[in-house]
């Protein structure tokens, strides 16, 4: 394999280009592509686009690859976590090599991450232990999300098609997310964290808090006794995406859920989120929704 100097950009978009649908691509959509094709990124070195993570399962046989510049090899009983920043490399597979590639984005991920308690520690984990080692009798835990995704995969035209899928996708990461020792929390700030991944945690925690309302990266910095563009640098170092970026994921996030699963008004949920005024709302929901959020709503609806 030739190394380059400077690896090539794989984002999500590289990724749908790659695969167009076929017999190897199981399910795509804009956060989500399900896929048996490792062709496309082998023999190449790649670094991962801030809007993309990819985990790589090895089903059968083994595939060398390198994260980082450390040396590992895929198989059955092994999961890798590519994040935004990573060099990921993948050499030729064993001629019995058969696997899948979930690769999804950044805002899917986040979404992900700020459900569960705890889950941020068991990210900054991963990030220093990219290719983890499963005990076979924890396979069960997922067996019931396969057979689910394997069967709705049958049937496209049911409705709630990609709501089902991209459901059963996250419990399966869930039931992976669990599989990190429950200690990790206090081991982790103890004797693996930097003072950049600690920061981000806190960052993290921040965003979760129902409290703020924000959009403003200064008053998270303030709250965290850092300048901006420190919390900025961090975040991007940490996570391959800018405080700006996770801040305006959150609060889409939550005008989402206010609109479909709460009955307040649009100047309700304008006032709550601290809007300076109804007009700039709409503005923002539209840019980042691409409807206003009357039409959001009815549609969700």
């Amino acid at each position: 394999m030739k190394y380059n100097f400077t690896p090539e950009r794989l984002g999500m978009e590289d990724v749908a280009d790659a695969n167009p649908h076929g017999n190897d691509v199981c399910y795509s959509d804009s956060d989500v592509i399900l896929s048996t094709n490792f062709q496309f990124v082998c023999n190449r070195q790649v670094r991962i686009a801030p809007n993309l993570c990819i985990f790589m399962f090895c089903e059968k046989g083994s595939l060398p690859i390198m994260l980082n510049g450390v040396k590992d090899k895929l198989q059955y009983d092994k999961v890798a976590l590519c994040w935004p920043g990573c060099v990921l490399s993948i050499e030729t597979p064993s001629t019995d090599f058969t696997g899948a590639l979930l690769c999804i984005s950044t805002q899917f991920m986040q979404a992900i991450l700020r459900q569960g308690k705890g889950m941020w520690e068991r990210f900054l984990y991963l990030k220093e232990h990219p290719v983890l080692q499963i005990q076979p009798e924890r396979g069960k835990f997922f067996v019931p999300y396969e057979q689910l995704i394997a069967n709705r995969l049958k049937n496209p035209g049911r409705a709630f098609y990609k709501e089902v899928v991209t459901c059963a996708i996250s419990g399966m990461l869930y039931e992976f997310f669990a599989d990190l020792p429950e200690s990790i929390s206090h081991k982790m700030e103890q004797n693996t964290l930097r003072q950049g991944d600690i920061l981000f945690r806190k960052f993290a925690k921040l965003l979760t808090d129902e409290n703020m309302k924000s959009r403003h990266v200064s008053v998270y910095a303030d709250k965290l006794c850092v300048t901006p563009k420190y919390l900025s640098a961090v975040c991007t170092k940490v996570s391959g995406r800018t405080a700006s970026e996770w801040i305006n994921d959150t609060v889409i996030d939550r005008i989402r859920y206010l609109l479909t699963h709460t009955d307040k008004s649009v100047k309700e949920i304008s006032e709550y989120l601290e809007f300076p005024n109804m007009s700039f709302f709409c503005k923002y929901v539209k840019k980042a929704l691409g409807c206003s959020p009357k039409v959001y709503r009815d549609r969700a609806r």
